[in-house]
């Protein structure tokens, strides 16, 4: 029984730093433009991470980096259903969708 608690306790160890690197990326639409904010799970920003802006086509419309505060904006592209997926260093990657109208 002592080794069985003794391995969980070592896996919860070890599977906490994959939990702590989660990326978030958040967007919104203020006049005609889009605003997105990326961060990690521990609220450092996501600095140099590449933004792709995929239309319901699933055509790549805009593309760019996030500044050192882990924001990239643009105009609006276009109208209707859009993705923007985030991708940072080690493989990270999110994602969010918007639902732009005129």
């Amino acid at each position: 029984m002592r080794k069985i608690m003794y391995c969980l306790f070592i896996c919860l160890l070890m599977s906490r730093p994959v939990f702590a690197h989660r990326i978030n990326v958040f967007a919104y639409c203020y006049e005609n433009k889009i605003y997105t904010q990326s961060f990690f799970s521990d609220g450092s920003k996501v600095k140099d991470g590449i933004i792709e802006v995929i239309n319901s086509s699933g055509k790549v419309i805009c593309r760019g980096k996030t500044n050192a505060k882990g924001e990239f904006n643009f105009p609006v592209p276009e109208y209707g259903k859009i993705k923007i997926i985030l991708k940072a260093p080690m493989g990270h990657r999110a994602e969010t969708v918007l639902n732009l109208k005129p």
